[in-house]
């Protein structure tokens, strides 16, 4: 009797429990992406969603051979990703978002990096 009562049960929650996993849907990108702290060798892409989700930039030196990414797995709304030992004076492409999302790329997401300062 205690088996026919739970196997009813779960016979009502089950649908309800695939449409959630059906139209669990990615947070959306609502600002961004922008470029701060731009300096010789290092950037911060940043850009802001409207639910927690982790963060994935991938780039390169061409839009269709983005080799270098920069993961970070934290649930948040306010991205911020630092690119380091990028070479001075030179042009990158990136694209950004989520694992859990299309990466967000087109040909103007690009950054230059400052020239090398001369010491003296």
């Amino acid at each position: 009797m205690q088996n026919d009562l739970t196997q009813k049960k779960m016979n009502k929650l089950l649908p309800v429990a695939y449409l959630c996993i059906l139209f669990a849907v990615p947070p959306r990108i609502v600002k961004g992406p922008y470029i701060q702290n731009l300096t010789e060798n290092s950037v911060t892409i940043c850009w802001h969603t409207d639910g927690p989700a982790n963060s994935r930039v991938l780039y390169g030196l061409r839009m269709n051979q983005l080799n270098g990414a920069i993961f970070n797995n934290q649930q948040l709304t306010d991205h911020y990703i630092t690119l380091s030992n990028l070479e001075p004076g030179t042009r990158y492409f990136y694209s950004f978002g989520s694992s859990g999302a299309r990466l967000q790329a087109d040909s103007t997401q690009h950054f230059t990096t400052g020239l090398k300062k001369n010491k003296k």
